[in-house]
C-alpha cells in the first residue's frame, strides 16, 4: 500500500480492521463455533474489492510494462482528404479484473502465454492456488492452425482449449462468446421470464405485488443479461409478454386489453423492458465518453472506427440518421445511437478542437443530399 502511496491513515485503518477477527460459517444447523482469522479476506466485506485491487497490483503493473503482448486497440484517419496525413489513437488492453475473476487478454497465443506466465509466477510466490481447469479461452480472428489452437499454463503446463465460437461464456453474470450471441440471450432471457411465471401464476399475490416482482426482480435481472446485447422493440415487447400476461391475470382483465393500462404511472406503472434497455445504454454509453481513462480512449477508438466505416464527415454521435439497430448488427455503440436517433437524441462533442471529428477538404456532405441512401450507396462512392 505504501508502493501505491496510500496515507499511512488509511493503512492503519485496513491493519486494524483486520487484525484479531474471528468468522463464524452458517450452516443448515446454525452457525459454527467462532474461530480466529489469521489472514485472507471476507467475501461480500465491503473493503474486499479494494482490497484486492492493491493486493493483485503488483502482478498487474508488472505485466502492463511489458509492451506488447497485450490487446492493441488503435485507429487511422485522415483529418482532410486532400491531405496523405494521417492521425493515429490507440491503446494497450492487458487485463480486465474484478476481485479474482480476471480476463486476461492478448493478440496472440505467445503474448497471451507470457502474460500468463508473470501471472503464474506471482501466484506461486503468494501461495495462491488457480485451477486452470476452470478457465475459458475465447478466440477471435484466429490465425493459429486447428492444431494449434490452445494455451499452456503454469509450470505443469495445463492445456487450455478454446470455447466453440458460437458457446457462450459467462463473465460477472454477463455471457461472451466470439460470435454473436444475441440468441442464446434470447433463451436465458426467456428461461428467466418462464422461471417467473411458473412461480408466481398459482400464488396468492395480488397485482401490485405482481407489479413489484417483475419491476424489482424481473425487469433487473434481463436488463443485466442484455448488458452486450441490443434488443429491438419488437424483440424486447416478446420477451415480456409472458410477463404481461401474468399480470393481467392477477388485475382479472383480458388478454386484449391495451398495454398501456399496465405502463400508466398512475395505474400499476409496468415498466417497459425496451424504454428501460435506452436508458440504461445511453447513460452507460454517456458515462464511458466521459471517463478520461482508458474507457473513455477505447470508446473514442469504437467512435473514429465507426465514423470511417460508415464515411461519416463529423462525429458520428452528432450526425447519426439511421434509427434501424438492425442494420448494424456488429457495433452496439451503432446500436445505442440508433435508439437515440428514434427519440430525437444526439450527444454534442464538447473537446478540445484539435480532437474533433470533423473531415476537411471537401465542399458538400454527400449524405445531406442521399440522406438514407447514402449508407447503400457509401462504399461504391468511395471509389469514385
Amino acid at each position: 500500500m505504501q508502493h501505491l502511496k496510500i496515507s499511512e491513515q488509511f493503512i492503519n485503518i485496513i491493519k486494524n480492521s483486520l487484525k484479531y477477527r474471528t468468522n463464524k460459517v452458517i450452516t443448515d444447523l446454525g452457525l459454527t463455533e467462532e474461530y480466529n482469522m489469521k489472514n485472507g479476506i471476507d467475501q461480500g466485506e465491503t473493503m474486499s474489492p479494494i482490497l484486492w485491487v492493491i493486493y493483485y497490483d503488483p502482478v498487474f503493473s508488472k505485466i502492463k510494462k511489458q509492451k506488447g503482448i497485450g490487446y492493441r486497440m488503435k485507429h487511422e484517419w485522415k483529418k482532410d482528404i486532400n491531405l496523405d496525413n494521417k492521425s493515429k489513437i490507440g491503446i494497450e488492453i492487458h487485463n480486465i479484473a474484478f476481485m479474482d475473476d480476471t480476463t486476461w487478454l492478448g493478440k496472440g497465443k505467445r503474448e497471451l502465454e507470457e502474460q500468463l506466465n508473470i501471472a503464474d509466477s506471482f501466484n506461486r510466490f503468494n501461495g495462491i492456488k488457480v485451477n486452470p481447469s476452470k478457465s475459458k479461452l475465447i478466440i477471435i480472428n484466429n490465425k493459429e492452425t486447428p492444431e494449434n489452437t490452445h494455451i499452456k499454463y503454469g509450470l505443469n503446463e495445463t492445456l487450455i482449449y478454446p470455447e466453440k465460437r458460437d458457446e457462450s461464456t459467462r463473465f460477472l453474470g454477463v455471457w461472451i462468446a466470439a460470435n454473436n450471441n444475441k440468441n442464446f440471450i434470447k433463451k436465458q432471457v426467456k428461461k428467466d421470464v418462464e422461471t417467473i411465471h411458473s412461480l408466481a401464476r398459482g400464488k396468492t399475490i395480488t397485482a401490485e405485488q405482481m407489479t413489484y416482482v417483475i419491476n424489482a426482480v424481473a425487469i433487473p435481472r434481463i436488463e443485466y443479461k442484455m448488458n452486450l446485447t441490443i434488443f429491438n422493440k419488437k424483440e424486447a415487447d416478446e420477451a415480456t409478454t409472458k410477463l404481461r400476461k401474468l399480470l393481467r391475470y392477477k388485475i382479472g382483465i383480458t388478454n386484449t386489453s391495451p398495454n398501456i393500462l399496465l405502463s400508466n404511472k398512475e395505474i400499476f406503472n409496468l415498466i417497459n423492458l425496451y424504454n428501460k434497455q435506452k436508458e440504461k445504454q445511453i447513460t452507460e454509453l454517456e458515462l464511458r465518453l466521459n471517463d478520461k481513462y482508458d474507457l473513455g480512449i477505447t470508446m473514442e477508438i469504437r467512435n473514429r472506427q465507426l465514423q470511417t466505416r460508415e464515411h461519416l464527415d463529423d462525429n458520428s454521435l452528432e450526425i447519426w440518421n439511421y434509427n434501424n439497430i438492425n442494420m448494424f448488427k456488429g457495433s452496439i455503440l451503432a446500436q445505442i445511437l440508433c435508439m437515440m436517433n428514434d427519440q430525437g437524441l444526439s450527444i454534442s462533442f464538447t473537446g478540445k478542437k484539435e480532437d474533433n471529428f470533423k473531415i476537411e477538404g471537401g465542399s458538400y456532405p454527400l449524405i445531406m443530399i442521399l440522406k438514407n441512401s447514402f449508407r447503400k450507396e457509401r462504399k461504391s462512392l468511395q471509389s469514385k
